[in-house]
């Protein structure tokens, strides 16, 4: 799964696909969340086309701020949605919308949802997207207290793309959940790291040396008692906090400018393990740099590789 920016506003506001734009600043186009200009990245055939941020600008939100432009577009033109599998007396299966609105400020119960429309059997049916934010421990209250249908849907694997979140909206069960009142539960903190987690003092430290052992091109974890530079598997360009990874913050990403298949890796830089059930994107990459202790720094505590077919654990090393 790709984090590049493949769609953007064109100058009528209208969400255009990298492909059926011109070339470089020709496409007119600008990013949905900050507005800036950008340009096509589409006529290579290494790397997957894209648009980027003129004079090497960032915007970490671009990504999150046009799938959710996305998911709302497509929603609005199929008038339909696929509901959660079955929960206490919340209808289930796929049904039709109509009157179906988008950001529409509700001056009864002071909220705005994302999208809004009519159920077939004449309720109102609110809908609420999200990447990186649920929705608001306030809102989620007027919700709950005025016995709204409310369908929080989570975006963070699902590629931006048009035909991919039209079948994932509505053809699929998984990853949406009706907003009802929450379980009280006992907090998990994953592998046996208990207690409350802080930003560790070493973390932007990390990231600093992390990059510099990059640069330096002595930046490799080990496997199996065997050490593999990253430098050597031809990975080039190193990005720090370039992207969202659906779900992932990303400190640092690194990837194979020449390569078809860049095969990004992701770091992650963390106080602590993630929770045994925590879902990493597929395809993906992902190196969580384990910061144990302050005085403590542990390289490439796990990495995981996460495919269709592959869930290998690489044990690290201590520099």
């Amino acid at each position: 799964m790709s984090a590049l920016l493949t769609y953007a506003l064109n100058k009528e506001k209208v969400l255009v696909n990298i492909d059926d734009v011109a070339k470089g600043s020709a496409c007119h186009c600008f990013c949905p969340h900050c507005k800036r200009p950008l340009v096509a990245k589409n006529g290579g055939l290494k790397r997957e086309h894209h648009f980027a941020h003129s004079h090497g600008e960032t915007c970490e939100d671009a990504y999150e701020t046009t799938l959710h432009l996305l998911a709302k577009e497509v929603l609005l033109e199929c008038g339909k949605i696929m509901l959660p599998t079955k929960i206490g007396d919340f209808p289930t299966g796929q049904v039709y919308l109509h009157d179906v609105k988008k950001e529409v400020w509700d001056a009864e119960y002071s909220i705005k949802p994302d999208l809004e429309g009519i159920m077939p059997n004449g309720e109102r049916l609110l809908i609420e997207f999200y990447v990186s934010h649920k929705v608001s421990a306030e809102k989620r209250n007027v919700i709950i207290k005025n016995n709204l249908k409310c369908l929080e849907i989570d975006l963070n694997f699902v590629e931006l793309d048009r035909e991919a979140l039209k079948k994932f909206l509505i053809e699929e069960t998984n990853d949406r959940y009706w907003i009802v009142p929450l379980e009280d539960k006992p907090k998990s903190y994953g592998n046996g790291e208990g207690g409350n987690y802080y930003r560790n003092p070493l973390h932007d430290e990390a990231i600093k040396t992390i990059k510099e052992k990059f640069d330096d091109g002595s930046l490799a974890f080990c496997w199996k008692n065997k050490i593999y530079n990253l430098r050597e598997w031809k990975y080039d360009v190193c990005e720090i906090k370039s992207s969202i990874y659906r779900g992932l913050k990303s400190d640092i990403r690194l990837y194979r400018s020449k390569e078809e298949n860049k095969g990004d890796i992701v770091i992650c830089v963390r106080g602590r393990r993630r929770n045994f059930d925590f879902r990493y994107p597929k395809n993906l990459r992902v190196i969580d740099v384990i910061i144990r202790e302050t005085h403590e720094l542990w390289w490439f505590e796990e990495l995981k590789y996460l495919s269709e077919n592959y869930n290998i654990v690489f044990n690290g090393f201590k520099d």
